[in-house]
């Protein structure tokens, strides 16, 4: 009877195993399983860091879209450089002018007074005495022979050069000098080919203007003083 209750060592053996491989197939699974749910946990954080920072870039910009200053263009103004220049003016004449605080005024009283005359400007400080002058001929003579030489209008009441051209030079009387010349308004040669001018009457008239200097180059400012001219009675000049 004792033989007959005792199990074979074998069963007991398999039973052992088939116990361990439930218990361990068990313990296995609830691991995968934890394991796959806390890596599901974890990518629906990462996906939902992800949407809170797309969330905040999209704001930020909207925002600084938003707040942004316009920028502001400042209109650049040109600078003038004529504008610490003195303004000469002659009514009789309808003319003014600006020109450097360097020149001064040597002659003027003819001119001034609207009469056959010159009205000269002169600056003796610097390199060459650069001088200008104003001149109504009276067919007695007339500048010196013009190495430069400016073909100008008038419209609007200013003056524009036209065209220029080199005469001859340093071809004056005096070769170390240069000669620069204009007209304003039309000219009269007289029987020996000199230039003249009548401004008592109002028919074709006109003034020659010419720079002198004899070293350096001053011949651009020239032209910004021939730029500033103004003429306020074009009718004295046989124009309109």
């Amino acid at each position: 009877m004792e033989n007959e209750t005792k199990k074979p060592i074998w069963m007991i053996i398999v039973a052992i195993i088939i116990t361990t491989v439930i218990f361990g197939g068990g313990i296995y699974y609830w691991q995968n399983k934890k394991l796959t749910d806390s890596k599901n946990d974890l990518n629906n954080q990462i996906a939902t860091l992800q949407n809170q920072v797309n969330g905040f870039k999209a704001t930020s910009t909207r925002t600084t879209t938003a707040t942004a200053p316009a920028t502001t263009t400042i209109p650049t103004t040109a600078t003038d450089a004529t504008a610490n220049w003195k303004t000469y003016t002659n009514d009789s004449y309808g003319l003014s002018f600006k020109y450097l605080q360097k020149y001064s005024i040597d002659t003027e009283k003819n001119f001034k007074a609207g009469l056959v005359g010159n009205m000269t400007l002169i600056d003796k400080t610097r390199t060459g005495t650069p001088t200008i002058q104003f001149q109504v001929p009276d067919g007695r003579g007339g500048p010196q022979p013009t190495d430069i030489l400016y073909d100008t209008i008038i419209e609007n009441g200013k003056i524009t050069i036209n065209n220029r051209t080199v005469v001859a030079k340093n071809k004056g009387n005096d070769d170390s000098k240069t000669y620069i010349e204009f007209e304003i308004g039309k000219l009269y040669n007289d029987a020996n080919g000199k230039p003249y001018a009548n401004l008592t009457t109002t028919s074709a008239n006109g003034i020659l203007v010419w720079m002198i200097y004899t070293s350096g180059d001053y011949e651009q400012e020239f032209k910004d003083i021939i730029s500033t001219i103004k003429i306020t009675k074009p009718e004295i000049y046989g124009t309109k």
